[in-house]
């Protein structure tokens, strides 16, 4: 984006069929996060089409906002002694969680520490600033059959689906690694504040593309993230801060220093997943009907996959270097083949008799 201008754009296309239109919104990360996002575009929304009058998305609403910060009344900040003392009382914490993550014998499926195993993959290049775009679109009751049939979550299968069709990808190009790709899955923080900035802690999660059957591949990673949301949910405030600055340090060091590709990989790919609402959202009577999200890439780190559930769909954004990932479109494709593979393996295994894909 250009830093002389406000780091932040809205594009309105009209002409689409039925009378209908889109609206690109394109924000700087320093500004805002995927949940952050999520909250301002329930804020300009309606649940109700009947609402008219609403403010565009770009608008500004400057009485509310007053209202807001009149609202909000700053707790005073604590001394610098008592600062010091909680950030080392978090380091202290930090360090026991983090051994209690390395230690193979309490995390047999993987984890965290596979980072430290990260393999050299196709999506872990120097990037260019072109890229590519590809989309998916799901009716969410697929994915909450398998839920309803394995116990994992909505998250859990949308990463074993990914891990399908990232296998399917790379060994058709000859280069899947031995061991298994290792995602790195961005959690939402609590915002006590209400506020839409940034807050979020991030895991390493491997994809099991080392796995050929698709239900392994979802007993693992359900295993995997359900110890490691418990482990990080154990942590202070201020310790999953000190986390986060952790995994972060060497990506932000090889980005600003333009070493990228010198540093350590700790991951291959990012797979985000966020949930914008349950219930339909309009502005001023015309009804949301997707949501495509596009996400940022870092160098080293040529592809980006981002996940938005909102109402009854499920939406996947697919975010790649041009010049580093050919035909990414593929994996698109081969997402959606995953998902009716995975329900093929639980009717075939287990007998459950899924009914026809929505």
């Amino acid at each position: 984006m250009d830093m002389d201008r406000p780091l932040w754009e809205f594009h309105l296309i009209e002409g689409l069929e039925n009378n209908r239109f889109a609206i690109y919104m394109k924000t700087h990360h320093a500004m805002i996060d995927g949940m952050g996002a999520m909250r301002l575009i329930k804020q300009w929304l309606s649940k109700a089409p009947e609402t008219i009058g609403a403010l565009a998305p770009w608008g500004l609403d400057l009485a509310r906002k007053k209202q807001r910060r009149a609202r909000q009344q700053p707790d005073k900040p604590p001394g610098v002694t008592q600062r010091l003392r909680q950030q080392l009382d978090a380091s202290g914490q930090l360090v026991s969680k983090l051994r209690q993550m390395a230690d193979p014998g309490l995390n047999p499926e993987g984890g965290v520490i596979d980072s430290l195993h990260t393999p050299k993959s196709l999506f872990n290049q120097t990037i260019s600033p072109q890229r590519r775009l590809a989309t998916q679109l799901y009716n969410v009751q697929r994915f909450k059959r398998i839920q309803q049939h394995t116990g994992a979550t909505v998250n859990d299968i949308s990463l074993a689906v990914v891990g399908g069709a990232v296998r399917r990808y790379l060994s058709e190009l000859e280069v899947l690694p031995d061991d298994s790709i290792i995602a790195s899955v961005p959690v939402a923080l609590p915002r006590s504040s209400g506020d839409s900035g940034n807050a979020a802690v991030g895991f390493t999660c491997p994809l099991g593309t080392e796995l050929d059957e698709p239900l392994a591949r979802l007993k693992n990673i359900t295993a995997i993230t359900g110890r490691t949301k418990q482990q990080l949910r154990e942590l202070s405030p201020d310790a999953l801060a000190q986390f986060t600055v952790l995994g972060i340090t060497p990506l932000m060091l090889g980005q600003m220093s333009g070493l990228g590709m010198r540093v350590p990989k700790l991951f291959n790919l990012v797979v985000s997943n966020v949930v914008a609402t349950r219930h339909k959202l309009y502005l001023n009577g015309a009804e949301l009907e997707a949501m495509y999200p596009i996400s940022i890439l870092f160098d080293g780190y040529a592809l980006n996959i981002t996940i938005v559930g909102y109402a009854d769909r499920i939406a996947v954004g697919f975010t790649g270097c041009r010049q580093s990932l050919p035909s990414l479109l593929r994996l698109a494709v081969y997402m959606g083949e995953a998902v009716a593979e995975l329900e093929a393996c639980l009717v075939e295994q287990s007998g459950v008799a899924l009914t026809e894909p929505i």
